[in-house]
């Protein structure tokens, strides 16, 4: 929420921020040189980026579907900005009055459609380049990298080197012809940390090579866990599969690269100096992901050839440990690799505020749309459910969607859902990768007036909260349907009855037997003299039906399921009636025929009113399938009021959700990446495949796929706090 009603903001106009002057030409002010040290500047850039929980109060996520089957974000974000932490930017024009860098949240690498950053009061805001981000981004891994002591950084920098010395193309030396370290460091941070396409590797590995970054880093963090929190062969397990996948990579590219002529790259560039002037370099087309590569092997060696360099045990379960210079370093070196994780498939969204502007509390506006992620789209269908849905329509009545939102950047994270037009919530379950959740770190969950609001804090540690809903068309759309499919069910009774007036068996029914009779008038109607009006019926049943379909919104596609069942019936309805009518013409004209017929045309005969009866007999068990459905939607409400503790609600819980307090269940992940399922009743009540390349990722994200990652922000909090206040100090 923000200061400011929505009536306000619409009513007033806006008041635009001031406009940078010359906005690609922006950067760290030559200024801040002149008070901060280029480390300070690193300190404010990385304390910002790696304790946004520490300045962020509340970050609320509101989730709308939209009419056009998409998701609208809005993430607004409560912070109380430290002034030591500003981050001056701008250009020498505006010295006296720069822009302040804000990272406000991370977002997904790609595009986010219709994406607005606006302040508390509407006002849109300037938001940072891409070469802008990546030296933010570079000075705060800089700073993580300088607080590793001297000697430890000098064992870090012989491993990596005896990994990239042997596959190195490139002229990293420097003016003193000496090899700049620092150099090809950050030339691999911004190698990893960049979305862009790669040229330097196969497109096969194009889509993946983020993720498999992301993940080897993790394996890297998690080595450094120290063996009183888990158990060695867990480190030497992370190191093995590093090594594994890392020398696989390196041997499929280094052929590469050395087989490329070297006289090809060659380019004069130019590069923006941290002072802002510019110079030129030779810069080589080089593959840079196999100096990657090289890099992760170079820090793994060293963290096994170390042992010293782990983490300090967890306070919470180790009282009394002794900490050392290697605690602090394994500590820098964690919060280095995971700042790394986090821009791998990740980017800071840095806002500019006008110093003159900038206030202590602060309100941001994040909003941008999104496909949603249908947890049931792609899922592996056993045979008899895939030939029910061609036959009868779709099986299932619930849709499963997935949403998550980021619960480690802010003090206190909120989901908060939209109502569903034309659909209602009967089930809010929470995906774990563990399986169970501990009763007081469950998301505390609590609906008002139709909305959802799903809360969790700080404390949970809890990078990324997934949550599955359940959704159900309502009963107003289920119980219209129902009527649908019970008026094209009846006609296509009355078809098979209007067959039986001149079929054999017939013949064992007296004439004055009710089906006879009834027999003998519908069949009088299937003649050349009703056939417009019987036209004109099925025409007049598919207007009405099109008239009253179902659009686009995501409400809409819930009952989509509804359309399309009551369309197929429909259309079985019509091949019924076209094929009564010829099974009719073709047996009157068997009785009133004294020559017999040929063979064609009695098979014609029998073959259509077959069809008419069989296609008759799937219109009737969609008509049956949706009984079903309504029994299941009534059994669900009806449960759901039996469960429900009018003294204590949160003893049960209405599958409807309703206003008051609600309970959320854990719903185990299979621990795969998107897909599909195996079996049918995954979504139901097993074990489910996460929907990760939909749903939105989170800084620390990709740790819930492990074992002790509580323990892991445990240590990057430390880290964090230790460090919140500058400090100066020389880095040799």
């Amino acid at each position: 929420m923000v200061n400011d009603s929505d009536e306000q903001r619409s009513t007033a106009k806006p008041r635009q921020w001031r406009q940078p002057y010359n906005y690609y030409g922006l950067r760290n002010i030559t200024a801040q040189f002149h008070d901060d040290s280029q480390l300070e500047l690193g300190h404010k850039c990385a304390m910002l980026l790696l304790g946004m929980h520490q300045w962020i109060n509340q970050q609320t996520t509101e989730v709308t579907f939209t009419p056009d089957g998409n998701l609208t974000y809005r993430i607004e974000v409560r912070t109380t900005l430290d002034p030591t932490k500003h981050i001056l930017w701008g250009n020498d024009e505006n010295a006296d009055n720069p822009y302040i860098a804000v990272p406000v949240c991370y977002l997904d690498n790609g595009y986010h459609t219709n994406r607005d950053l606006t302040d508390g009061d509407g006002r849109r805001l300037v938001t940072s380049s891409y070469s802008e981000t990546t030296f933010i981004t570079v000075q705060a891994l800089n700073y993580c990298w300088s607080q590793i002591s001297a000697p430890c950084r000098k064992q870090l920098q012989q491993h990596i080197r005896k990994w990239t010395d042997t596959i190195i193309t490139i002229d990293f030396t420097n003016t003193k012809g000496e090899f700049d370290f620092s150099r090809m460091q950050e030339t691999i941070w911004k190698s990893i940390t960049s979305d862009n396409p790669r040229k330097d590797i196969d497109k096969s590995d194009q889509p993946s090579i983020q993720h498999w970054q992301n993940e080897r880093l993790t394996e890297l963090a998690y080595m450094l866990v120290d063996p009183q929190v888990a158990d060695i062969t867990l480190t030497r397990d992370y190191a093995k599969a590093l090594r594994t996948a890392c020398e696989r990579k390196l041997k499929k590219y280094s052929a590469k690269v050395k087989a490329s002529p070297a006289t090809d790259s060659n380019a004069e560039q130019d590069h923006t100096n941290l002072d802002g002037t510019r110079t030129k370099h030779t810069k080589r087309e080089e593959n840079f992901t196999i100096l990657t590569f090289a890099y992760f092997l170079g820090i793994a060696d060293c963290i096994t050839s170390n042992p010293e360099l782990r983490l300090p045990p967890d306070k919470r379960t180790h009282w009394h440990y002794e900490e050392t210079t290697s605690n602090n370093d394994a500590q820098a070196l964690l919060a280095l690799l995971l700042l790394l994780s986090n821009l791998c498939e990740q980017y800071p969204l840095i806002a500019y505020v006008p110093a003159d502007e900038i206030r202590q509390k602060m309100i941001f506006d994040v909003r941008f749309d999104e496909r949603y992620a249908n947890a049931d789209r792609g899922r592996a269908l056993p045979l008899y459910e895939r030939l029910g849905r061609h036959l009868i329509g779709p099986t299932r009545l619930e849709d499963h969607i997935d949403l998550a939102f980021q619960s480690y950047v802010s003090r206190s994270a909120t989901l908060e859902i939209a109502p569903i037009e034309h659909a209602d919530i009967a089930e809010i379950k929470e995906i774990t990768s563990l399986g169970t959740i501990d009763e007081d770190h469950k998301i505390k969950a609590r609906a008002v007036a139709g909305r959802i609001q799903c809360t969790r804090n700080i404390m949970h540690r809890e990078p990324v909260s997934r949550i599955r809903l359940t959704v159900l068309p309502d009963w107003r759309t289920l119980r219209y349907s129902f009527h649908w499919s019970l008026l094209l069910a009846l006609l296509s009774m009355l078809n098979i009855v209007a067959l039986f007036a001149n079929s054999p068996l017939s013949k064992y029914f007296s004439e004055d037997n009710p089906i006879a009779q009834l027999s003998s008038v519908l069949s009088s109607l299937f003649t050349g003299d009703n056939l417009i009006a019987g036209l004109s019926m099925i025409f007049t049943l598919w207007l009405a039906k099109t008239l009253s379909g179902i659009n686009n919104s995501i409400g809409d596609h819930i009952r989509q399921k509804l359309d399309d069942t009551i369309s197929r019936e429909l259309i079985l309805y019509s091949t019924s009636y076209a094929a009564t009518f010829l099974a009719v013409g073709f047996q009157d004209q068997s009785d009133h025929s004294k020559d017999a017929l040929s063979p064609i045309t009695t098979i014609l005969g029998i073959g259509s009113a077959s069809i008419a009866v069989i296609v008759s007999a799937l219109a009737i068990a969609i008509w049956v399938k949706l009984i079903m459905w309504r029994r299941q939607w009534k059994d669900l409400d009806r449960t759901g009021k039996d469960r429900t503790s009018e003294t204590n609600p949160r003893e049960g819980m209405n599958p409807f959700i309703n206003d008051g307090e609600c309970t959320i269940d854990p719903l185990p992940s299979s621990g795969t990446a998107s897909g599909s399922s195996d079996t049918p009743s995954d979504t139901a009540s097993g074990t489910v495949a996460e929907t990760n390349d939909v749903l939105e990722k989170a800084p620390f994200g990709i740790l819930t796929t492990h074992e002790h990652y509580d323990y892991m922000l445990a240590q990057e909090d430390a880290f964090v706090r230790s460090k919140w206040t500058w400090q100066p100090q020389h880095i040799s």
